[in-house]
């Protein structure tokens, strides 16, 4: 190809990248100011809901879900001030997808991007519209006082919920959850300032500067991991005390009145397992990529990595508290991601003394948690209780499939397994709220047509990693957020992670995370 046919070709995809922008005048500074305002709220919202979520004892009570819930409509709000503010002008806000969009050789991979985020977008309008749907077009409305249903006029081809209050309460949480996962996908995508100077590359200066983790990341990550060290370090205090009252201060006004129940903030000590387990695996691929800073030959990447020290006592921290807890599903979603991280970190390492080092830490941590913990696990594995807890959750179980079989299509109607149940139930069986089986509740509720929504957005948000281009993290990271996605789904089969709302928050925010991350970064073109 000549000279003048490679220009000719760079200035049509110069023109196809922005054609867009055309008829936009570049942003004015009051509206790249009130952008990063905007920007700054929005991260003051996360890492309070961050905070919140757990130590409200888990987001649980109508009370604290309603907080989550206007907190995330806040968040909406400042999204929808900075989309506004971008669509009506050409340029000047720093994005981590400018590296894409500017870059001659990215074409496809822009194509790739932007068919992702419009088919997740489009997911995520059809999972909340059959939630609005399920609801509106709701079959009975359950009397609490008469324990009966009152039948409504419904269609019968369109979901339809057995209970309308609960579906639209579930319909609302689920939009706030929705807003949160866009408003922090939008946020992880800005630039700040020293994210611009690290990534600006120069003629002859070396490619490999751009693989900064940039600082919102770097923030985000560790208000996670000092949080998840404090919860952990509470529920370790709050389990040696022996007192049945919820961060010392109440007693849980339904069930779970016993200390042995409970962990730290949460009455139930498995859903302090899973967030905990949900939190460490991610944490420790943060301390990992801190370590990788430490060894920059770059004084400003070195002096980032100087806490690094912190991030894995919070680390050692919430891999001991499960073990404590006396959870069993816990202990051993615990055991087997100290196994399968460790192994990640250990090809990843190439000092012998470190390797050695990372072994003997995650030894000295499971001794000290069998150590401690094994005098409350021990009752819970003996033959007597096993059998017990087994013969409960098979009753459950099986009304569950029952459930399921009745209602395939369209489910019973999101957060209606409480007020259902009891139809189902076995004679003397208990009335329960939720079904200690995730998968099988989620199919009861959504039915097919629901739940193949469901899968078919969390497959997108795993399958962006795959395409060039956007906020690059390295491999680690990444990988280690899927094993603590994994460890909650591996729960999900034997309790109810996903239906606690501090739970589910977390695992919204980790796939935002990735959402956003790419296996390889697009870099401009440097002679533009």
């Amino acid at each position: 190809m000549s000279t003048e046919e490679s220009s000719e070709t760079s200035r049509r995809r110069r023109h196809h990248h922005h054609h867009h922008a055309v008829h936009l005048r570049p942003a004015a500074p009051w509206k790249i100011q009130a952008h990063v305002i905007c920007d700054g709220f929005s991260e003051v919202l996360i890492y309070l809901m961050i905070v919140f979520s757990p130590w409200a004892f888990g987001t649980t009570e109508d009370w604290s879900i309603n907080i989550m819930n206007y907190l995330g409509y806040g968040l909406g709000g400042l999204l929808a001030v900075k989309l506004a503010l971008r669509w009506t002008s050409s340029g000047g806000f720093s994005r981590w997808n400018d590296d894409v969009e500017n870059s001659e050789s990215s074409e496809d991979y822009v194509t790739r991007l932007h068919f992702l985020t419009r088919a997740l977008a489009v997911l995520t309008m059809l999972i909340l519209g059959y939630c609005a749907i399920s609801a509106y077009n709701a079959r009975s409305v359950y009397d609490w006082n008469a324990h009966a249903f009152n039948e409504l006029r419904h269609l019968e081809w369109l979901p339809a919920s057995f209970d309308q209050p609960s579906t639209w309460k579930a319909f609302y949480m689920y939009l706030a959850l929705a807003i949160d996962f866009w408003a922090i996908h939008d946020w992880l995508q800005g630039k700040t300032g020293p994210d611009e100077v690290a990534t600006r590359i120069k003629a002859g200066e070396p490619v490999h500067h751009a693989r900064r983790l940039p600082d919102r990341f770097r923030r985000l990550l560790w208000v996670l991991c000092i949080n998840g060290g404090l919860l952990a370090v509470e529920g370790m205090i709050q389990r040696f005390s022996g007192t049945g009252e919820l961060l010392f201060m109440r007693r849980p006004s339904v069930t779970h009145f016993e200390a042995q129940s409970q962990f730290g903030p949460y009455a139930y000590r498995s859903n302090a397992c899973q967030y905990l387990c949900l939190l460490w695996p991610v944490c420790l691929g943060f301390w990992w990529s801190l370590h990788r800073l430490s060894k920059s030959s770059d004084y400003d990447r070195r002096r980032l990595a100087r806490y690094r020290h912190v991030a894995i006592v919070c680390v050692g921290l919430m891999v001991l508290a499960p073990l404590l807890s006396s959870s069993r599903v816990g202990g051993v979603t615990d055991l087997v991601l100290m196994i399968v991280t460790t192994s990640i970190i250990w090809t990843a390492m190439k000092d012998r003394k470190a390797k050695m080092m990372l072994v003997s830490g995650g030894a000295v941590v499971l001794i000290v948690g069998l150590m401690l913990g094994w005098g409350y696990l021990a009752p819970r594995l003996s033959e007597d209780d096993l059998t017990s807890s087994m013969m409960g959750r098979k009753a459950i179980y099986e009304a569950g499939e029952k459930m399921f079989d009745d209602y395939p299509m369209y489910g019973t109607g999101p957060g209606t397994l409480m007020t259902l149940y009891q139809f189902y139930r076995p004679d003397a069986g208990e009335w329960v709220a939720q079904m200690h089986n995730d998968w099988l509740e989620t199919l009861v509720t959504f039915g097919w047509a629901g739940t193949t929504l469901v899968c078919l957005s969390f497959l997108i948000v795993i399958t962006r990693w795959l395409v060039p281009g956007g906020v690059g993290g390295g491999r680690r990271l990444p990988y280690l957020i899927w094993c603590a996605m994994a460890g909650c789904f591996f729960q999900a089969v034997w309790d109810f992670p996903f239906q606690v709302y501090s739970v589910i928050f977390a695992f919204i925010l980790l796939c935002s995370v990735v959402s956003v991350m790419t296996r390889r970064r697009i870099i401009p073109d440097r002679n533009e």
